[in-house]
């Protein structure tokens, strides 16, 4: 998250951060990902068990990881791909002449 001063923006930050700190597999940081974007209560009440017991598998306490859970989860609906940034960014941007 260098690249955005460690605030979480892109969508891809979402699963890297499930993956790294969790253990996730990408596909589970991608079911992670969605079931947030669709404010799927039960599914995230899972995941973040799994989130949570995973982390503290690799060494994070699990309230530091149950606190990680939720800033991702309060962070996702203004995440988008950086994909779609870039391409949003740039079809806006008027460079003089």
């Amino acid at each position: 998250m260098r690249e955005t001063y460690g605030v979480i923006v892109y969508q891809e930050q979402v699963m890297k951060i499930g993956s790294d700190i969790a253990g996730f597999t990408l596909a589970k940081a991608d079911l992670m990902r969605r079931a947030m974007g669709k404010k799927d209560k039960n599914l995230m009440a899972a995941l973040k068990k799994e989130f949570t017991d995973g982390a503290a598998a690799l060494g994070t306490p699990k309230k530091i990881a149950g606190e990680i859970f939720d800033l991702i989860e309060n962070s996702l609906p203004t995440a988008s791909t950086s994909r779609h940034s870039v391409a949003y960014t740039s079809s806006h941007i008027r460079l003089p002449i």
